[in-house]
């Protein structure tokens, strides 16, 4: 059996279809499907806007909506190519715009946005495993979403800051009780690296002090350290693309777009 296993797209179908996934039976992707630089950039404006308490409607509203068409519209078209050649199992990124947020966003704006999780579930083929164990011809695969790891806020000093804090403890502590139903598993799929793994921020779009940090998850290094998984692929630091061989573990960074295609 052939596995593609791919990362963080960012709706680059041109970089996607360069895959050779002729004879290819699964394709895992780690998560950032649409293009959505534009998206979180408007997204992190408004609601940096809204809590300094002002006007929901701000100027860069009306390009929200063409934002967010775009990266609804180019992550369809992505999982679409792919789903022509073989199912595909995903998990969500920070990039990626929950049902929830979508919601949020059409509400303060006034202006109707379709789901992308619901429109991706309508293709023939796909997969959302977001927290949950899948079987594919007898290969056990977890999903882990994105979270906010309390390591994270603690290495880029903003533990300090108390609705970060809490945030970030919940959904520590809520990722440890996924993994730890999960229990051993051949493939875990997940958006965020292992603490000290592949996660070292070398991007020019970041802050500069957090040059040269760890980005990566402590509570996924924990669980690789004793459940010892045959392959752990995921994405989310771009920079740190590569491979590593932790004990009896591959660990794949796949990077925005890159791939490996592994035979089990």
């Amino acid at each position: 059996m052939k596995i593609a296993a791919i990362g963080d797209p960012h709706g680059n179908l041109e970089k996607i279809r360069r895959i050779p996934l002729e004879n290819v039976d699964l394709a895992l992707i780690t998560g950032d499907l649409g293009e959505a630089d534009l998206l979180r950039k408007l997204a992190f404006q408004y609601l940096s806007a809204t809590e300094k308490g002002l006007l929901n409607r701000n100027p860069y509203a009306d390009n929200f909506k063409q934002a967010f068409l775009r990266s609804y519209e180019t992550a369809l078209k992505l999982v679409s190519h792919i789903t022509g050649y073989c199912p595909v199992f995903m998990v969500r990124g920070n990039a990626d715009i929950s049902n929830y947020d979508t919601r949020k966003f059409s509400r303060k704006f006034n202006i109707d946005l379709p789901f992308l999780y619901d429109s991706l579930q309508t293709i023939s083929g796909v997969r959302l495993i977001d927290n949950k164990i899948a079987y594919f011809q007898g290969i056990k695969i977890g999903g882990l979403k994105y979270f906010t790891d309390i390591s994270w806020a603690e290495e880029f000093e903003l533990a300090s800051i108390d609705k970060i804090r809490k945030r970030a403890l919940w959904e520590t502590e809520k990722a440890e009780r996924i993994l730890n139903r999960f229990g051993t598993v051949d493939i875990l799929v997940t958006h965020v690296p292992p603490y000290g793994i592949m996660d070292r921020v070398n991007s020019k779009i970041t802050p500069l002090s957090w040059i040269g940090r760890n980005a990566g998850s402590k509570t996924i290094l924990e669980y690789i350290k004793q459940k010892r998984p045959g392959y752990v692929f995921c994405g989310h630091i771009h920079e740190g693309e590569g491979i590593v061989k932790w004990g009896e573990t591959e660990i794949y960074n796949l990077g925005a777009g890159g791939y490996r295609i592994i035979e089990l």
